[in-house]
């Protein structure tokens, strides 16, 4: 796979030491062995923003600082209100974002998608809930952040992980992966599945290949 991505984009990601990343790491060994090191892996994240150019990284950073301040105050609005109804929702914790799983997806993105803004790959992933929390978080970076190439003009959120990415030669490979993934019997796909803590918000470099994509900032949301 030898497409050259552009810009900058904002990722949530989770506990560096949760079950996901382990299995993840676990996902991109074993595919990677099966098809000669030609799957691409990353950090599990969920993009909020992809392609947005910035003046430069210090502001960059300075705005992924503003967006967590607006994302607390509504944390600290939405837990005052619940509290004073007597009611407690996991979802609104001061301390974390929850991200719930639902299902796995397989998903070709030829070059000529998108009005030729496609991969030219094929991407297995999971699909998560759009909750109201991580769709308020992705409506905050959206507002604060110059405008990326994928949310603008009206289009949705659709909150995912992407779990590997192969060239389109190994498209067979990686269908079959998926419905590994999809079977009730999979050991790997019960860990994938559930929920778990969004605890960061990241800045990251996404230009040229995935090999030469950089951390810019990662801060505790």
């Amino acid at each position: 796979m030898k497409h050259k991505f552009s810009g900058y984009s904002i990722w949530l990601e989770p506990e560096q030491t949760s079950p996901l990343n382990d299995e993840v790491k676990r996902l991109a060994y074993e595919c990677n062995s099966r098809i000669d090191g030609s799957a691409h892996t990353f950090a599990p994240h969920c993009t909020l923003l992809y392609n947005l150019t910035l003046e430069d990284e210090v502001q960059g950073v300075r705005l992924l600082h503003e967006a967590r301040h607006d994302f607390r105050k509504v944390l600290a609005k939405g837990c005052n209100s619940l509290e004073k109804e007597g009611v407690v929702l996991e979802e609104f914790s001061k301390e974390k974002l929850k991200v719930c799983p639902t299902h796995f997806f397989y998903f070709p993105y030829p070059k000529s998608a998108d009005n030729g803004r496609g991969f030219g790959c094929v991407i297995v992933m999971l699909i998560l809930e759009s909750s109201q929390l991580l769709c308020k978080l992705q409506h905050i970076v959206a507002r604060i952040f110059p405008s990326d190439e994928r949310h603008g003009e009206g289009a949705k959120f659709q909150p995912h992980m992407a779990l590997c990415y192969a060239a389109e030669e190994h498209s067979s490979f990686l269908r079959d992966e998926y419905s590994r993934l999809s079977s009730e019997n999979s050991p790997s796909s019960k860990t994938l599945l559930m929920p778990f803590c969004g605890k960061y918000v990241s800045l990251w470099k996404t230009e040229g290949e995935i090999h030469e994509w950089k951390l810019v900032a990662k801060i505790e949301l």
